[in-house]
């Protein structure tokens, strides 16, 4: 077995951990907190382009998938806005509206150079970097809005902002170079993927701890 098809092989950890996210939370939903609803919903969007994922890069005549990306970047950002505009943050600026509008917008964009994202060779997604590096920015505008008093304190956000930062980060490093990730040899980019898998699946791992708490303290509280 070479390095490709044992990183395809472990890859799959990542749509069973979904699945079971996705049990845990359906099983859970009507007694979630609506700000960790969102996390539910992220959990169906990762399962859902995971497997388009696999569709369009397995299956499909097409054999490749990389155009997925900037799709799924919109959908994950507009997510996590939701989340902290609403319920993290509890932010009421229009200005905050404004940022969320025009990074969208950004990453709209992106999806109209629709010949750059079909070559792999020209390949670079430029709205994940954008939406991953706003993200970061919600978790570090969390911090300042915590220490000053702004907002209060609550487990399931302290827990959750911490998970996100270190994931975002993390993706936001590894996205940066998406072309050479992409073109290089799995040889020399080896590590680099497992890094990712690995984050990816601790992240869900921490999200589904976090719906499956939350579910649990609310059944308790009824």
């Amino acid at each position: 077995m070479d390095q490709n098809q044992f990183l395809t092989l472990i890859s799959l950890l990542a749509p069973i951990t979904l699945v079971f996210g996705i049990i845990v939370g359906f099983y859970n939903f009507k007694r979630l907190d609506v700000s960790i609803r969102f996390l539910f919903f992220y959990l169906v969007l990762c399962l859902a382009v995971d497997l388009l994922y696999r569709y369009f890069g397995y299956y499909s005549h097409l054999k490749y998938n990389l155009f997925i990306i900037p799709i799924f970047a919109f959908f994950e950002f507009a997510i996590f806005s939701g989340l902290y505009y609403k319920h993290i943050l509890k932010s009421r600026s229009n200005t905050f509206i404004l940022f969320v509008a025009a990074a969208l917008l950004c990453i709209f964009i992106e999806l109209l150079f629709v010949n750059r994202l079909l070559h792999q060779k020209s390949f670079q997604s430029y709205g994940k970097v954008i939406g991953d590096a706003a993200i970061v920015f919600y978790c570090l505008l969390y911090y300042w809005k915590l220490f000053n008093g702004s907002i209060p304190i609550v487990t399931e956000h302290r827990y959750l902002n911490v998970a996100v930062l270190i994931y975002f980060s993390i993706n936001l490093i590894l996205f940066l170079p998406i072309n050479f990730l992409v073109n290089a040899s799995i040889s020399i980019v080896f590590l680099f993927w497992v890094l990712n898998l690995v984050s990816v699946i601790l992240f869900y791992l921490v999200l589904i701890y976090l719906i499956w708490r939350n579910g649990k303290t609310r059944e308790c509280l009824l």
